[in-house]
């Protein structure tokens, strides 16, 4: 069976099971997605589609163990007692007592005339036993089951739809994003689109060098200032913004403390120390601005190559001679692909 999944009011499919369990897996397919079968118009939300709630299952009905068997005590065995033969000389004492009889004079230690030997002891020990039989069954029954665990029951929280131990043949590249391309061959969402980052600022590169030189350079600050706060959001330790302010402060600085100068060492022939002093300061400050172009390009291709992972590779070149307006071009390919899903 086929199934489909939206996002956004948008479309995509149809795909196997196996692949909806990859994409899940990957973590490509966003929490607000939905999804349904083709024999089917009901969308459902994809949390529920791959952990469908469990059926409940009746507890299995407990079974009160057998009640123990009476034990009935053995009757006792009667005891006989032992009568000598008449003939025998030993069996009684007499005046002429035989061999081995003590003396019949009472009080001697021997018992009285006609006495038995061989009485029995008042009880046997060993008839009754002082506990249930042996070999009974024990007190809470043979084999009960414990009490409420059902039969059979399967696991808990056992879920639907794990993902495959490797993803299938022909699935979508991980760095796709949800829009299939126009033959309807279908690329799944990619996680790094679904918002957890903040999109670039979206602006045509050509757009922000006209506005820069119609607004005398003052559109180009502002758009640098953007930039840095935007880079700032993806890598905190980013010192771009430094670097510029810097930058941009020594310039301007040096230019006003070289006109204070130049009225106050007018006509004393030190004029020459002024045409020197300019341009050390303007030399620091494009120092610290490149610095701030490479602090800023070091930060996006390390974010865009581990958190949001689309192989991003800035030129050194383009860097040094383009930099902000080579930065917005790439700005500009990744929000596309951050609203579309199709990286430029």
């Amino acid at each position: 069976m086929k199934y489909f999944l939206q996002r956004d009011g948008r479309n995509f499919g149809p795909y196997s099971l196996d692949d909806l369990k990859r994409y899940q897996s990957e973590g490509r397919i966003g929490p607000d997605d939905l999804i349904r079968a083709e024999d089917t118009e009901k969308w459902i939300p994809q949390t529920e589609f791959f952990n469908p709630p469990a059926a409940p299952v009746a507890p299995a009905p407990i079974v009160a163990p057998p009640a123990p068997a009476p034990i009935v005590a053995p009757a006792p065995t009667p005891f006989t007692p032992v009568t000598p033969p008449a003939d025998n000389p030993f069996a009684a004492p007499g005046a002429g007592a035989g061999f081995g009889v003590p003396p019949a004079q009472p009080g001697f230690g021997g018992p009285p005339a006609g006495q038995i030997f061989s009485t029995p002891p008042a009880a046997n020990p060993f008839s009754t036993p002082a506990a249930p039989g042996f070999g009974g069954p024990p007190a809470g029954g043979f084999g009960a089951p414990p009490a409420g665990q059902g039969f059979g029951a399967p696991p808990a929280g056992a879920g639907f739809g794990g993902p495959p131990a490797a993803p299938g043949f022909g699935g979508p590249p991980v760095g796709g994003f949800g829009a299939p391309p126009a033959g309807g061959f279908g690329a799944a969402p990619h996680a790094a689109a679904s918002g957890a980052w903040p999109a670039p600022p979206d602006m045509k590169w050509y757009l922000v060098l006209i506005l820069g030189v119609i607004s005398c350079n003052l559109f180009t600050l502002y758009w640098i200032y953007n930039q840095c706060q935007f880079v700032k959001k993806l890598d905190s330790a980013s010192k771009a913004l430094t670097f510029y302010l810097s930058g941009f402060g020594v310039m301007i600085g040096g230019g006003v403390l070289s006109g204070i100068l130049t009225v106050l060492l007018d006509d004393t022939g030190m004029e020459p120390l002024v045409a020197v002093f300019a341009p050390i300061f303007n030399l620091g400050g494009a120092v610290l601005l490149i610095l701030g172009h490479f602090n800023m390009r070091s930060s996006m291709e390390r974010h865009y190559n581990t958190a949001e992972n689309i192989g991003l590779k800035l030129s050194p070149v383009m860097t040094f001679f383009f930099n902000i307006f080579y930065f917005q071009y790439h700005f500009a390919r990744i929000a596309e692909w951050k609203k579309t899903g199709r990286l430029a």
